[in-house]
């Protein structure tokens, strides 16, 4: 007959193994999880899958490497024109790497303007109305095809650059930074911007605006502040960026570096650093909802199949393991952990295309990622 001792080590090794399977099925199980939370976990894994066709497990893939064998910090991608692009806000020979349909294999691109070597910081891109958008830390934008051939995109304004959005056929852009202008509109697909609103005082040149997305349904357009000490941490246009006013009582002040609409089921934003929670869920943009999630920093959101997928960095289990989160079962409303491959990686972009997700990273071997429908 076996021991006390013999029995409680039995417990703990089926246990272990009741948690590694959850994990293989891709629910991420945080160290401290009681062992009577594992239930709701395989209610997750046996209830909470999307309608739309599956995912399979995040997988790790090669980057290619910089001068010196150095990896890039890749702090965004975007997916169009049938290749992923990626863009890093520091490394050498190049900042800019695509990956193809059908391939897992990135290729660097010694991304070039007219004028020379394009060696700008990124901060983000999108892709809008058949090419790729890009804008930059120095009060920048540069536009391109195919990543390798960058045109100039006028964006006069002193301004640091830091997201974009499509809102009925018109771009916008937001500045963390700038003295005349934190919000800008272009009419012509990225190759000229203005100021709009023209006249940009008070609230909207007093605040870091690090993120903006649309509602189309609703015709609401929002931008969230990267600012910890703000008074207005998110603010709404109803007009399509014509003016603005502060959404009181809502989000509160953080470092917000994610910012997206999903369609059909809405706005979801997440940051780096709050005590308080770190994401949030709007089905509209005027009412915002926490998001529980552990202690993680969410850097972008990408939606796929009626499902939203963030991208973040953090733990499990104590270590520093990066994780992804997905949306399952009720809309926006419930989440759950999916596990990346280690080593420790900092997801900082996501996007969907050519059937799959990828994420990019600014740390750690490896530093794009992919789940493949399946």
């Amino acid at each position: 007959m076996p021991t006390l001792a013999e029995n409680v080590s039995q417990a703990v090794a089926d246990f272990d193994a009741i948690r590694d399977a959850i994990e293989e099925k891709g629910v991420a199980v945080p160290q401290g999880t009681p062992t009577a939370g594992y239930a709701g976990k395989i209610a997750q894994i046996v209830s909470g899958g999307p309608a739309a066709p599956a995912l399979g497990p995040w997988q790790k893939m090669n980057t290619p490497l910089q001068t010196g064998g150095a990896e890039a910090a890749w702090v965004s991608v975007a997916y169009g024109n049938g290749r992923f692009l990626a863009v890093s806000n520091a490394g050498t020979p190049f900042r800019v790497m695509t990956l193809l349909d059908g391939s897992d294999t990135w290729m660097p691109q010694n991304a070039y303007t007219p004028t020379g070597a394009l060696m700008a910081a990124f901060n983000r891109v999108r892709y809008f109305g058949g090419r790729f958008l890009a804008v930059i830390a120095a009060s920048g934008a540069y536009t391109s095809l195919d990543g390798l051939s960058w045109a100039n995109a006028s964006l006069p304004f002193v301004s640091s650059w830091n997201d974009l959005e499509l809102v009925d056929g018109a771009i916008f852009a937001v500045a963390t930074s700038g003295t005349a202008a934190r919000i800008a509109r272009s009419q012509d697909n990225g190759n000229t911007f203005e100021a709009y609103p023209a006249s940009q005082a008070g609230l909207i040149l007093d605040t870091p605006w690090s993120r903006i997305a649309y509602n189309p349904r609703e015709n609401i357009l929002i931008a969230v502040s990267s600012s910890n000490t703000t008074v207005t941490p998110v603010i709404i246009s109803r007009d399509k960026g014509a003016t603005w006013s502060a959404l009181t009582g809502q989000l509160h002040a953080a470092n917000w570096t994610a910012l997206r609409y999903v369609d059909g089921l809405g706005f979801v934003a997440g940051n780096l650093n709050s005590s308080n929670y770190r994401a949030a869920w709007s089905p509209t943009g005027e009412v915002w909802n926490p998001i529980t999630m552990p202690s993680e920093q969410v850097y972008d959101v990408a939606s796929f199949g009626g499902m939203a997928h963030a991208a973040v960095a953090g733990s499990v289990r104590g270590e520093a393991q990066a994780i992804s989160y997905e949306s399952f079962a009720a809309g926006l409303t419930a989440w759950r952990g999916l596990l990346l491959p280690g080593p420790a990686s900092a997801a900082r972009g996501i996007a969907y295309g050519d059937n799959r997700l990828v994420a990019v990273c600014s740390t750690g071997a490896g530093r794009a990622l992919q789940r493949k429908l399946i």
